[in-house]
């Protein structure tokens, strides 16, 4: 999945490098994170290095990785659902560092992107995705 790899990196440099404190970024530095989607099924991987993400093929134990289906991480990110109550439900596994899972749980929810919280909303309710 290379090229999703660089479309999240890009999208990550693009949007959220910016917004980020800079302990998330001292904390990951060196370090790949991974996002397993598991409906529909994808894995991507990024290094982040000097305040960037870097695209790269997944390895086989990355440092931090996340796993939810395409439509949890949509319904966090429009702020839906909760980080918290999908990971007690299992919905939402952390794996590798959890300190460091949580510190970007933490960074990502403090962030304010009401626009894109409203489109992703919409896409939510528009595409009646199932859970």
């Amino acid at each position: 999945m290379r090229i999703a790899s660089l479309a999240l990196a890009t999208a990550l440099n693009a949007f959220l490098r910016r917004k980020l404190p800079a302990e998330v970024f001292d904390r990951l530095s060196g370090r790949e994170v991974c996002i397993d989607v598991t409906r529909p099924a994808m894995r991507v991987s990024f290094l982040v290095r000097a305040r960037h993400f870097v695209p790269m093929r997944p390895s086989g134990e990355p440092y931090l990785r996340f796993r939810a289906s395409a439509r949890d991480f949509a319904a966090i990110a429009a702020r839906e659902e909760d980080a918290d109550t999908l990971f007690f439900q299992r919905r939402l596994v952390v794996e590798g560092d959890t300190e460091s899972g949580l510190l970007v749980k933490n960074a990502l929810e403090a962030l304010e992107a009401p626009r894109t919280r409203a489109l992703l909303r919409r896409a939510l309710r528009i595409t009646g995705a199932p859970r």
